[in-house]
């Protein structure tokens, strides 16, 4: 219980600390949300008032993408560059002489930032949707069931995107430059996690290849259920294969960080 209330204690200092930044936050999350903007007058041009892709509809795409701006941030995998300072600049010193693990601090820090950062993020979606007058085009789940398991769905792609940043920033024991696979991992990433385009709408190929990695259960998934295009038994081994990964993920993790340490505790000796 002690070792649970000091990483609340964390995720509320980090809370307060990221208050006094809200402008730089605001700043950031317009150079994402603008481009919502763009989106929006494309699929109008494509769909039109009445046109459909798919499972998808001009008001179904719009929220698509309008979800997609809001939890991005929080769940999409990227590199923690607090730990690959930390690891390069022997900052990890400091962390691992404390009773607390190092990746449970990390996600504390992370949950602390994102937590202001998706209420802000809400706020200004719904103004700027209110001032370009899109916010019509948004939609509410299809009924309680569908917007129940997509909270669950959203609470498991922030787990598992959290793993996977972890494991790809940890990597940086081993890589002194990871420059070109940091490349290739964001066109992976964004190929696959639906953040272009909706994984069902691509080819059946493509669709299939990005079933079966771990990326489009950290957005896509998660929002097409939420917009009811993800049903029954696509519902259920959707989220069974959501879970897997994010226990796959999370060992993946234990072993990345002891094997790292253990280089890392080498060097240093």
């Amino acid at each position: 219980m002690k070792k649970l209330n000091k990483y609340c204690q964390v995720v509320i200092n980090t809370i307060a600390e990221s208050s006094e930044f809200r402008f730089n936050h605001l700043l950031s999350f317009l150079v994402i949300a603008l481009p919502l903007i763009f989106m929006v007058l494309l699929w109008r041009k494509v769909l039109g008032e009445n046109g459909q892709i798919g499972a998808f509809d001009l008001k179904s795409i719009i929220t698509y993408y309008f979800l997609v701006v809001l939890f991005q941030d929080i769940s999409y995998p990227g590199p923690f560059w607090e730990i690959i300072d930390h690891i390069r600049d022997g900052g990890l010193n400091v962390f691992l002489s404390k009773p607390i693990s190092y990746p449970g601090y990390i996600l504390a820090l992370k949950l602390g930032i994102n937590i202001p950062y998706l209420f802000q993020s809400a706020l200004i979606l719904v103004a700027l949707g209110m001032v370009a007058g899109f916010s019509r085009y948004l939609i509410l789940p299809i009924d309680l069931f569908h917007f129940l398991f997509s909270l669950l769905s959203f609470l498991l792609a922030v787990l598992c995107g959290f793993s996977l940043s972890f494991i790809f920033s940890a990597l940086t024991f081993w890589l002194e430059e990871g420059r070109g696979v940091e490349v290739f991992l964001e066109f992976l990433i964004s190929l696959s996690s639906g953040l272009v385009l909706p994984v069902s709408l691509y080819p059946k190929a493509l669709k299939t290849f990005c079933n079966i990695l771990p990326f489009r259960y950290v957005l896509n998934f998660p929002i097409e259920l939420y917009l009811g295009v993800v049903k029954g038994r696509e519902l259920i081994t959707g989220l069974t294969i959501q879970i897997l990964w994010v226990l796959l993920a999370f060992l993946v993790l234990r072993f990345i960080w002891k094997s790292g340490l253990k280089k890392y505790e080498a060097v240093g000796a």
